[in-house]
């Protein structure tokens, strides 16, 4: 894990088979930090974002969906300090983020749009004005990107290569940005019936569940349920919860000691079929069971 998942509490989940690889890019300034975060299956992961700064998040690749939404072609996500972050990605993904510091932004954005950062995003959205609007800010902040990487050296408080990187970070972002904010296409009664429906899955991870048991405490209809969580989250609440799951029997088996079993792990996670659970398990994690506990032992 690196340093700023540490610092953001992040915790991970794979969604979708094969081997996880998550790699990182990262230069700092003095008031902002580039991030691009690349990730080769599918994967949940939240956090909280720390005090003090605000986060912009741009996808590249995959289809993310970033702080209970989809990243559409013209929205970023948005998200301020104490604010919780999360990114679900059903495929393999890559996700370019700019960490600001809030009171520089807070500044860049008055000064620019004659606005406050609490006009400037939509629960959670950053809405920009075209398809075209966000490639030139991608582009505009990968080349910028490149040059800190290039001068990582001059990038001390108060050098005229910070300054001028940072201030065409904020330039690029303001004018990107769409003066009016958008509605959310998401039903905002779906997306929070969805947020509710997460935490009811994580709080059972010990356990399969019925959708329609779900549906029933959520009080709402099963299609409602299936739309807003697809809406959301970009998968079915059922392989997320599976997901979930076999994750949590994963690091599970990469502390077991030597008197603790695959199947009694198997179980405790509500896998009551340990063949169906090592085909499954195997798919997902590109080994078996068995070689994961073997490979914790030595």
């Amino acid at each position: 894990m690196n340093a700023r998942a540490q610092v953001w509490g992040m915790e991970f989940f794979q969604l979708s088979p094969g081997t996880l690889v998550a790699e990182y890019t990262h230069i700092r300034t003095p008031r902002l930090l580039y991030s691009v975060a690349s990730y080769t299956t599918g994967l949940s992961t939240r956090g909280t974002t720390p005090l003090g700064t605000c986060i912009v998040s741009i996808a590249v690749r995959g289809d993310p969906h970033v702080m209970g939404g989809k990243l559409g072609d013209s929205v970023c996500a948005f998200a301020r300090g104490g604010q919780p972050f999360a990114l679900v990605a059903p495929q393999p993904s890559e996700v370019f983020g700019v960490v600001f510091e809030e009171a520089a932004l807070e500044g860049a954005v008055r000064s620019r749009l004659d606005a406050s950062l609490d006009g400037f995003a939509s629960q959670a959205r950053l809405h920009l004005q075209s398809p075209e609007s966000r490639e030139r800010l991608l582009a505009t902040w990968r080349i910028l990107l490149a040059l800190a990487l290039e001068n990582r050296g001059e990038l001390l408080a108060g050098s005229a290569m910070a300054r001028a990187l940072e201030e065409a970070t904020f330039d690029a972002l303001c004018e990107a940005v769409d003066p009016v904010i958008r509605s959310e296409r998401t039903d905002a009664g779906r997306a929070l019936l969805a947020r509710r429906a997460e935490e009811l899955l994580r709080a059972r991870m010990y356990e399969g569940v019925r959708l329609g048991e779900l549906a029933d405490a959520l009080q709402t209809t099963l299609r409602n349920l299936e739309l807003g969580f697809q809406e959301v989250f970009g998968t079915a609440p059922s392989s997320y919860h599976t997901a979930l799951r076999m994750n949590g029997a994963r690091r599970e088996l990469r502390a077991a000691g030597r008197a603790t079993t695959v199947s009694s792990i198997a179980m405790r996670w509500g896998f009551t079929h340990l063949g169906r659970f090592s085909v499954a398990y195997r798919r997902m994690f590109s080994e078996s069971p068995s070689e994961t506990a073997r490979g914790a032992r030595q």
